[in-house]
């Protein structure tokens, strides 16, 4: 969703790292498995669900769900925030130093580790990840956070396992800067990156020999349409508290089941030890023995509806540019916007556990909240006086444009998530009263992603994101962000709420008051809330 709400972790849905590392008596049959009395035991199999398949094994082009679950348990960061207490703790660094007011930082890595396939790990390998997530060619949604005002983070060597990151300017998040950033092997990546074909390294074709990490696991293999096995690496430097070697599980099983009611089943039957990311139906339907249902309150998952106003003039999609005539209105975004009904969406899709969202911060991040903001709801006759004074006019059971054309629409949905349909199913039917078709198209994981990033055919999109610092939603809301969404390739000029986003989102990376940055962010999501290049459902 420490970790940047881009498209790449906004997908991330994984099984906790603890999870991962600490279970230690998971068996074949995890119905009968029970926790050991005499404490922890090396080996079992933990088996854990997923919908769709994995799209990558390459840590700098993750942008789905399953790839990043898989990248989170082969490979590590230099230091992880604690999902509790939210304090940063070591990981590859194992100590560090800031100085020079915040613009120098001296991270100290920890020594005696190698990756998964007994290769030793040191600065090297660190500054190699570094010149590949800062090379503009790849176009890594990182490179964004680490170059405030334009000017990229500047990594030294200083010995073999010390590296100095030196700044122009100071970061508010500070260390968080180097959370989520997966350490990439020089020794297998380097001649691949210097041929220029890393973007093809390490696909879901790619021998698990030919890979290799730093985290708990590492790929033993992938059978397609079925599972991806990971194994305990026999590597791995982190111990628990007395030295015993993580992580205890000998297996990760990834069984693809391509729906939320196969996971389900498959969870009920006994055949899993961990189901994820449930409907409000299947939460509600959960019977099996020896289970206690909580609600934790909202999440930071946000659902979200994304338009195409990207620059089609250079590409053959003719149908989509007429269309986009309708969607660069502001009033004809926020007439969408006003129709959909959310308290619906909550009733029908979520059983009543979720939230409406005023704006891209969800409720469960108190901390970065506008308040100000009021919860949108359901207008439908101010969403048709806002289509007349843009100009369109309705006829019988359709809204035609001024020049006559039946106001019709597309949009993508995931075929593997059923909530996805749901909404989409709902808008539909909500935008029919404005005399608006919609066409729903359900695409896979992969596909969905592919016309949101690179073919641009689409007119919108359901997507779900993450929430968390203001800083690491830089990569989606400035115009120059890897991950901008809504406009990938933005020409000039730029719109003035666009300009001032930007100023915003640069400002505020490099402020280090709360209340000052505060402000620069609420400012941001009242731009977003008005604007709406993306309309924010639910959380």
């Amino acid at each position: 969703m420490a970790t940047p709400p881009s498209i790449r972790s906004g997908f991330r849905v994984a099984i906790p790292l603890a999870v991962a590392v600490g279970l230690a008596s998971c068996t074949e049959e995890p119905r009968s498995s029970t926790p050991s009395d005499e404490g922890p035991r090396l080996g079992g199999r933990l088996v854990s669900t997923v919908r769709s398949e994995p799209v990558t094994f390459n840590p700098v082009f993750v942008t789905d769900t399953t790839s990043g679950l898989i990248v989170q348990q082969t490979h590590a960061d230099l230091v992880r925030q604690n999902p509790i207490s939210q304090e940063i703790e070591p990981a590859l660094a194992e100590s560090w130093q800031i100085a020079d007011e915040g613009r120098l930082y001296a991270l100290e890595l920890r020594r005696g580790v190698s990756f998964s396939d007994g290769e030793p790990f040191d600065a090297d390998d660190v500054l190699f990840t570094f010149e590949v997530l800062m090379d503009p060619s790849i176009g890594s949604p990182q490179r964004d956070m680490l170059s405030p005002d334009g000017e990229p983070v500047r990594v030294e060597k200083i010995d073999s396992h010390t590296v100095h990151f030196r700044l122009e300017q100071a970061l508010a998040v500070g260390l968080l800067m180097f959370e989520g950033l997966s350490i990439l092997p020089e020794h297998l990546l380097r001649p691949i990156y210097e041929r220029g074909e890393l973007a093809e390294a390490w696909n879901i074709g790619t021998s698990p020999e030919e890979m290799a990490g730093l985290g708990p696991f590492r790929l033993r293999e992938y059978q397609p349409a079925a599972r991806v096995v990971l194994e305990r690496n026999p590597h791995y430097w982190r111990t628990d508290s007395e030295g015993l070697q993580l992580p205890y599980l000998a297996e990760l099983s990834l069984e693809i089941t391509g729906s939320g009611d196969a996971e389900l089943l498959r969870f009920e039957a006994g055949a899993s030890h961990i189901v994820h990311d449930l409907t409000a139906e299947n939460f509600d339907l959960l019977t099996r023995e020896g289970l206690q249902r909580v609600d934790a309150g909202a999440g930071f998952a946000r659902e979200i509806l994304v338009w195409n106003l990207n620059d089609l003039s250079s590409r053959d999609l003719p149908e989509i540019e007429r269309h986009q005539s309708w969607i660069r209105q502001r009033s004809f975004r926020q007439a969408i916007s006003k129709a959909i009904d959310r308290a619906g969406i909550i009733g029908l899709v979520y059983g009543g556990k979720a939230a409406p969202l005023a704006a891209n911060v969800s409720p469960g991040n108190e901390k970065w909240l506008n308040r100000k903001l009021p919860p949108p709801e359901l207008d439908v006759e101010a969403a048709r006086a806002l289509l007349k004074s843009a100009g369109f006019e309705r006829r019988g059971d359709r809204l035609l444009d001024s020049r006559g054309e039946a106001v019709a629409l597309t949009l993508l949905t995931s075929s593997t998530n059923q909530r996805k349909e749901k909404m989409g199913a709902i808008i539909r039917q909500d935008l029919l009263r404005l005399g608006i078709e919609i066409r729903l198209v359900p695409l896979d994981q992969a596909g969905l992603i592919d016309r949101l990033l690179n073919t641009f055919e689409y007119d919108a999109t359901l997507l779900t994101l993450g929430d968390g610092d203001p800083n690491a939603h830089t990569n989606i809301l400035a115009s120059n962000g890897g991950t901008h969404i809504w406009d990938m390739q933005p020409t000039q000029p730029l719109s003035d709420w666009q300009l001032e986003i930007d100023s915003l989102m640069m400002a505020q990376r490099v402020e280090m008051s709360f209340a000052k940055r505060k402000g620069m962010w609420d400012r941001v999501q009242e731009i977003l809330s008005t604007e709406l290049p993306v309309i924010e459902l639910v959380s």
